[in-house]
């Protein structure tokens, strides 16, 4: 063997060894990872911290009961492998929550909604389904029934927050499959117990019980003593002032309270940055009663290149029935929240001296305008419909073509796609009878009175015109996807989650013709709000004149 073969052979040896080392400390860092998660006990979400998150397989055994369930809920489409999963979380201060705002969302996007949420120990109530306000000393249990994954898909549930039509925010979580009842609330620790099975807990605890025992026949202080965790430090701020150090990688101090007319100072610690962004602060609002009420204010967004505390300002200005405010941080390149990277939401902030305006009424059926040509909002919106209740759709919507399309082509009574109702008129949908009924409402974008998860509402409007005008288009919005047609010609169909807003969708350029002209919509709502919002435009977006709305066909 010559000196080449050697140096060859050492080369190889040295290349493999090397080789070997990279592999370990590759699978030593995935290990730690690995560990580093599994460590996690509770995780962050929307509107605080997840503690615990188990699934019970139906049990009669151990039933799970929710009081006071409405005779006209329709049943539940799972009929195999039911399950029970509950929720537990600790939200933030003042955190409003209701069933309609979270579903589970397994691996196959098949959506289940919340059938519960109670405040501690309390009972799961159907007529109680919202909490306007939360303690920050209470955790809060959310209820869910769904179906056991496949036995290949794992343990695993997203929670997605249902109230967000533009964006997705969901939030995987592992979930603990048990043979007994959930965890109580009062036996969840501070730090939460997320991924961890209750019962070798329980195993572990008597283990350690066990060993910290004397021994007989020796005094009782050789027994092992049990270590008391560190308090945690509180966050020292200026007066009038609060901490929320809820997100690792910004902190928020803002003010107690504040007024109209005042301007209000709020700071972003940012620690971790790891390229240069923009950070952008907005105010969101809530009037009489936590209504949301949307985005309030904006401040300029800042470029930033390292860590540090940031500062901005808003000026405080009227609105009617204000009520609080809250920060929405974020960091997005473009200064734009579709583009955000990472974002942080603060507490309300109650705000005083706002102007105090009756809050008008709901809509409600308006029998005496049944009939009646009504004008056409300057604006050209129509605000005068019929409605049938809403259907059930007996599935958990996602909001797909393949999942929509065949609920908006079926046929759900006879002569459905040429029907021209008046008030009180009946149809049967599956054996129940059902009544064309009319509205009336104040507000452009029609939100529907109490929506029903997972339901199908069709309405109709007739609008009459003077002459035949030609070149109309159909401008649209609603919550969630719909398919429009004028006069049985189908002008618009949308697949999509969102929520309803004026002139999202407009159909291709068609004629009015003299009369009346019938305009049918179908709605499907996968969850939380449901409504419309309609008007005729010209080529230039401009409202049609000359034309008028009625709740009933012409005679």
């Amino acid at each position: 063997m010559n000196l080449t073969d050697e140096l060859r052979k050492l080369a190889e040896l040295h290349a493999r060894k090397y080789a070997a080392v990279i592999l370990l400390m590759t699978a030593s860092a995935l290990l730690a990872q690995d560990a580093e998660r599994k460590k996690q006990t509770s995780v962050r979400f929307h509107s605080g911290s997840v503690l615990a998150a188990e699934i019970l397989p139906d049990n009669p055994e151990i039933p799970i009961i929710v009081k006071r369930v409405s005779p006209l809920e329709p049943p539940s489409r799972i009929t195999s492998d039911v399950a029970y999963a509950a929720v537990t979380v600790k939200l933030d201060p003042g955190r409003s929550l209701s069933v309609y705002d979270y579903v589970l969302v397994n691996k196959r996007k098949d959506e289940f909604k919340c059938i519960g949420i109670r405040e501690e120990e309390g009972d799961y109530d159907y007529e109680k389904w919202e909490f306007d306000t939360t303690r920050a000393d209470k955790l809060y249990t959310l209820l869910f029934k769904v179906q056991l994954p496949s036995f290949n898909e794992g343990m695993s549930y997203s929670l997605r927050f249902a109230l967000n039509k533009s964006k997705v925010e969901e939030l995987s979580l592992p979930f603990v499959k048990i043979g007994g009842p959930f965890t109580s609330p009062s036996k969840i620790p501070a730090e939460g117990m997320l991924g961890i099975d209750p019962s070798k807990t329980v195993e572990v605890k008597a283990e350690t019980a066990k060993a910290g025992e004397p021994k007989a026949g020796k005094p009782a202080e050789n027994a092992k003593k049990t270590e008391e965790p560190p308090k945690k430090a509180e966050t020292a701020s200026p007066e009038g002032m609060k901490v929320d150090k809820s997100a690792k990688w910004c902190a928020l101090t803002y003010p107690e309270k504040s007024s109209v007319g005042q301007t209000m100072e709020v700071k972003a610690k940012i620690t971790g940055l790891k390229a240069p962004t923009k950070l952008c602060a907005d105010l969101h609002c809530r009037t009489t009663g936590r209504v949301y009420a949307g985005p309030y204010s904006s401040a300029e967004p800042q470029e930033i290149k390292a860590d540090g505390e940031y500062t901005f300002k808003f000026d405080i200005k009227d609105k009617d029935n204000l009520e609080s405010v809250h920060l929405l941080v974020f960091q997005s390149p473009t200064g734009n929240f579709d583009d955000q990277k990472a974002s942080v939401t603060g507490p309300d902030i109650m705000i005083s001296g706002a102007t105090k305006v009756a809050v008008p009424e709901k809509p409600v059926i308006a029998k005496e305008e049944a009939g009646k040509k009504l004008p056409i909002d300057d604006g050209g919106y129509i605000r005068s419909w019929l409605a049938l209740p809403a259907i059930p759709l007996n599935t958990n919507i996602s909001h797909t073509e393949e999942m929509l399309k065949p609920f908006l082509q079926k046929d759900f009574f006879p002569n459905q796609k040429t029907a021209t109702p008046k008030e009180n008129d009946k149809v049967a949908v599956d054996g129940r009878e059902m009544a064309w009924k009319a509205y009336h409402t104040d507000d452009p974008c029609w939100k529907f009175n109490s929506p029903v998860d997972n339901s199908l509402y069709y309405v109709v409007a007739y609008v009459i015109a003077e002459q035949d005008i030609p070149n109309v288009i159909l401008s649209i919005g609603s919550d969630d996807g719909s398919m429009w047609t004028v006069n049985g010609v189908e002008a618009i169909r949308v697949y999509a989650g969102r929520a309803v807003e004026k002139d999202t969708d407009r159909s291709q350029p068609l004629t009015l013709k003299k009369g009346t002209n019938v305009i049918r919509a179908l709605i499907i709502n996968g969850g939380g709000d449901a409504g419309v919002c309609a008007r005729l435009v010209d080529k230039d977006g401009n409202p049609v004149k000359n034309i008028k709305v009625a709740t009933a066909p012409a005679k």
